[in-house]
């Protein structure tokens, strides 16, 4: 079995995605996102996200603790 770096990202960024719609009434702008992003896309994501936890101490504790508060 090998591991794809991408398809566990896709799938645990589909996840949180899941989550989010569950939780809001108006989805239907993130269902279609959900339906559309590409690789590309995901990597500007987790890209970014990085940055994020790189830069803010308090971000990352968060995370790391994974305080509902992030989301």
């Amino acid at each position: 079995m090998s591991f794809n770096k991408n398809e566990e990202l896709r799938k645990k960024y589909n996840e949180i995605l899941d989550i989010v719609i569950d939780n809001i009434e108006d989805n239907t702008k993130l269902k279609i996102f959900k339906e559309s992003y590409t690789d590309e896309d995901l990597d500007s994501i987790i890209s970014k996200f990085c940055k994020d936890l790189e830069s803010d101490n308090k971000f990352f504790k968060l995370f790391i603790n994974r305080s509902s508060r992030l989301f």
